[in-house]
């Protein structure tokens, strides 16, 4: 071998030469198409991180709203929501300023992060995550380490806790090679737009663990409520406010009552029946009426204790709220359901106007929709008395379009949107396909799936799209899936949905991760 070796030509070492720095050059070559999907990822997953963010601020101001009303019960979480709030942001800011430095590594100091030219760049992300000297990666670990730590002493074991912390985990990652550094299988030899992507998951993962924590504490405002440690009497209005004309009524109580002892209970000196609890009083003029009365319990010694009470309440004259019961604004292109009620008057002497779109009425239920491009609707209440008709409410509210839904892959147990917890081998052989829906807690529309692709990657890093038939999984779709190791991933993108408005949209992608 070496007397072959020794007797080379210097030009046929040359060749030799170039040929090993061609096949470096090819294997570190990366796939365009993966490129783009990765741009795609990214773009969806800061669409959804944008989404999460106005979740949490809603999730921290209602906290916050809680604590001004009631600091006794809400003080506490409300601290450790903005405790968890502020160390969230400091995060996200610390991660945007990673991302930027990556891009000027691989583009220059002119870089624009959603305009990365230089995506394949395999030496960006190492020089800044990884560096002896900095350690960014190595911090940034920690500080993560340190946020799931925060949640941990603040939230209770359970289910929601374990949920977090498998989110921001940063345990060492298994590889072929044995286990690696959170930081190294992260972003060492990663194109740009590949660290960039996993910096904007992280983020995303974060979102979703303060998103977490808070609805948790607000949660828990409720669950730390104290029972009560002595007895007092309680006034339980059925309503603060009644019109001239209808009856007053109201439960007087007492907490923790013995159910073989029931109390006597006299208001303004007279005394109601015994066994009744339920005060009535008619209400003749508008203005605010107050009781007093005592309640008087039989202790165990024979002893009567008196508890005083007293009770307030404003009569008014008949009046009318209408309220769509989705949102304080109407949606085109649907049913918006409304609520119409004018207190003392049957629901036949109420008559309901829309101007700028069109009531349905089926049974005791009423929905409006929006006329075609219009921006503004207005609902007129009328009333009916002794042949009089009187308007006594008229509400403009504002027409919007509807906001893109959400795709998932459908399960017999619910619905998948992506991410961890992770799909069972089971579950994903099991569904049929793709579907979308708005379901944010305020909108549940269910929207067609026309057409999607999956985005599979060899060991190569090449994609392997697979488009669907319809909604459904492709038999070719399904034949990928069952290839699929533990741990596999791949994507679902180019999602088109039409919703009960007509109109298709082109959802962002979603990942989907195998156990």
């Amino acid at each position: 071998m070496s007397s072959n070796h020794n007797r080379m030509s210097p030009r046929q070492r040359m060749i030799n030469l170039m040929y090993l720095v061609l096949t470096a050059m090819l294997a570190l070559n990366v796939s365009s198409d993966v490129l783009d999907g990765l741009s795609q990822v990214d773009s969806g997953l800061l669409k959804t991180n944008r989404t999460l963010m106005m979740k949490n601020d809603a999730l921290l101001a209602q906290i916050g709203d809680i604590a001004r009303v009631n600091p006794v019960k809400a003080s506490v979480s409300a601290a450790d929501a903005a405790a968890i709030a502020l160390v969230s942001d400091s995060l996200l800011t610390e991660i945007d300023a990673l991302k930027l430095d990556i891009a000027r590594e691989a583009d220059g100091k002119n870089a624009q992060l959603d305009n990365l030219k230089n995506r394949e760049n395999l030496d960006a992300a190492s020089t800044v995550m990884l560096s002896p000297v900095t350690r960014r990666g190595f911090l940034l670990k920690q500080k993560i380490n340190s946020y799931s730590d925060q949640i941990a002493d603040i939230l209770p074991a359970g289910p929601c806790l374990d949920g977090i912390k498998n989110t921001l985990s940063t345990d060492k990652i298994e590889t072929v090679d044995g286990p690696i550094d959170w930081e190294i299988a992260k972003f060492e030899h990663q194109p740009a737009i590949a660290a960039m992507t996993q910096l904007t998951k992280l983020q995303g993962d974060i979102l979703h663990a303060e998103s977490d924590a808070l609805t948790a504490l607000l949660d828990r405002i409720d669950a730390d409520d104290l029972r009560v440690n002595h007895t007092d009497a309680f006034v339980i209005p059925r309503s603060d406010v009644v019109m001239s004309g209808s009856v007053y009524e109201a439960d007087i109580v007492l907490a923790a009552v013995d159910s073989t002892s029931r109390p006597v209970i006299e208001i303004n000196g007279t005394r109601l029946p015994d066994g009744t609890q339920v005060y009535k009083a008619l209400a003749t003029a508008p203005g605010k009426v107050t009781y007093r009365g005592i309640m008087k319990v039989t202790e165990r010694d024979g002893s009567i204790r008196e508890l005083p009470f007293e009770g307030r309440y404003d009569v008014i004259e008949p009046t009318a709220t209408v309220s769509a019961t989705m949102m304080n604004i109407m949606y085109s292109g649907i049913d918006n359901p409304v609520k119409v009620s004018v207190p003392g008057v049957i629901d036949d002497n109420v008559i309901v106007e829309v101007k700028g779109g069109q009531l349905f009425k089926t049974g005791k239920k009423l929905s409006v929709r929006p006329d075609n491009g219009a921006d503004r609707l207005t609902v007129s209440v009328k009333a009916r008395y002794a042949d009089k008709i009187t308007e006594v409410a008229n509400t403009e509210f504002k027409v919007r379009s509807l906001p893109s839904p959400l795709p998932h892959i459908i399960i017999d147990d619910g619905r998948y949107k992506g991410g961890v917890p992770a799909l069972s081998r089971r579950q994903l052989m099991s569904s049929p396909g793709i579907g979308a829906a708005i379901d944010d807690g305020i909108l549940d529309i269910t929207y067609e799936v026309l057409s999607f692709e999956t985005l599979f990657f060899d060991s190569m890093g090449n994609v392997i799209p697979e488009k669907s038939e319809g909604w459904r999984f492709s038999s070719r779709q399904k034949d990928r899936f069952r290839k699929l190791g533990s741990g596999a991933r791949f994507f679902v993108s180019g999602v088109k949905a039409k919703g009960p408005d007509g109109i298709v949209r082109q959802l962002s992608p979603i990942e989907v991760i195998l156990n």
